[in-house]
């Protein structure tokens, strides 16, 4: 393997058993300080490379929730997502009041005032406070900060789903009543005694079908939902 150039930082393997043996090391103000830990070379040249296209300051002292940011997306963005990473983004951009603070510095009263000027849903919150808990964690890792301050965060009551409600005893009736009118009433009445989602409804085979016995195997999401059997008989 060619050697790095000089000035750019390296990758030394820890010695003894580690989950995470290959550490980044670089060379910041004089003072040689560590990025991270990481399970394979090629995870750790990857963060050295990204590190190297947008150094980030790592004194102590100094060292901005943006600085974090940075390390985070150096970490997390290459084995994720787009659809997380526009997450991450999102939830980083109702940060922006703190961007620029040290990390030190900061505290959770600090962190629920975001939280709580928040204007979105739950979910919205919590995306942020996940962010904030992971960059915190990256903060102890470098000595940074001792505790993790995005712990003692509180979210708001979970908002109940309005969009799960469980069909009436006369809605049922009156799927029953159009099941040769309405196209997809049967299909839809199978999906409440048997509890099959509609993305198992979909792939299910008629070779799992057994209509004499009044049951068929289907499961997705899971693998103890996979190959479940579904009673068809009504209840």
């Amino acid at each position: 393997m060619k050697r790095l150039p000089k000035g750019y930082g390296s990758v030394i393997k820890l010695s003894g058993e580690r989950r995470k043996p290959y550490a980044v090391r670089v060379t910041n103000k004089a003072n040689r300080k560590y990025i991270g830990y990481y399970s394979t070379k090629k995870e750790a040249l990857s963060v050295l490379a990204e590190y190297n296209k947008n150094p980030y300051d790592l004194d102590v002292s100094n060292t901005t929730l943006s600085d974090i940011w940075n390390i985070f997306k150096s970490r997390r963005f290459p084995v994720i997502s787009n659809s997380g990473r526009y997450v991450y983004n999102a939830a980083y951009n109702h940060l922006k009041p703190i961007h620029n603070k040290p990390v030190k510095d900061l505290k959770t009263y600090q962190l629920q005032l975001i939280i709580d000027s928040i204007n979105s849903k739950w979910q919205t919150k919590s995306h942020v406070q996940t962010l904030l808990h992971q960059m915190f964690d990256i903060a102890i890792e470098l000595d940074i900060v001792s505790k993790n301050y995005a712990e003692f965060i509180k979210l708001p009551a979970k908002e109940q789903s309005k969009i799960h409600n469980m069909f009436t005893k006369e809605e049922i009736k009156s799927l029953f009543e159009c099941v040769f009118v309405e196209k997809w009433a049967d299909t839809v009445l199978i999906m409440i005694y048997s509890g099959m989602r509609p993305s198992e409804m979909l792939n299910i085979k008629t070779e799992n079908v057994n209509i004499n016995e009044c049951y068929m195997v289907a499961g997705l999401k899971t693998k103890a939902g996979k190959n479940r059997p579904h009673n068809t008989h009504k209840q």
